[in-house]
């Protein structure tokens, strides 16, 4: 399933009258979350002081010690 078909999902049990409002509130966390990830993230996010950037996912490290990045499993470059 993809986004739209989860938001139309979601919108349709929007109706019903036990969890209409949970379904509601589901869609519009997923149409939040479609315009975020639509947002294009920069490959070398600017340098600031103290962190560590990951290349391959993006992530910012607060830590920086870390020979690979725990969220992707890439191994950071000049470790």
């Amino acid at each position: 399933m993809i986004i739209d078909e989860a938001i139309s999902y979601c919108e349709e049990k929007a109706d019903c009258a036990e969890c209409g409002t949970e379904y509601r509130q589901i869609a519009e966390w997923l149409r939040e979350l479609k315009t975020l990830s639509a947002r294009e993230t920069p490959k070398e996010p600017d340098k600031v002081k103290g962190y560590q950037y990951c290349k391959e996912c993006g992530s910012i490290l607060t830590k920086r010690y870390f020979t690979y990045c725990p969220f992707c499993g890439q191994r950071l470059k000049g470790q």
